[in-house]
């Protein structure tokens, strides 16, 4: 739980306080933990995670199967 423990507050930083635009892009995207483009209209087509809902969705169904 501890790696989804740590996704949930990366994102709600992410959302607290977003990124500037100025100081990332697309070709560095992927190097990201967070998606640094919220709100891009094809960013679900292009991207190479899913989204970080459904990464902690897993992770936490994962801890249900090992308890």
């Amino acid at each position: 739980m501890y790696l989804a423990s740590a996704l949930k507050k990366l994102e709600s930083a992410n959302k607290l306080s977003p990124m500037p635009n100025t100081h990332f892009s697309q070709t560095t995207a992927h190097m990201f933990i967070v998606n640094p483009f919220k709100g891009e209209t094809f960013k679900s087509l292009f991207s190479t995670h899913p989204p970080i809902e459904k990464r902690i969705e897993r992770l936490e169904n994962m801890k249900i199967e090992i308890d």
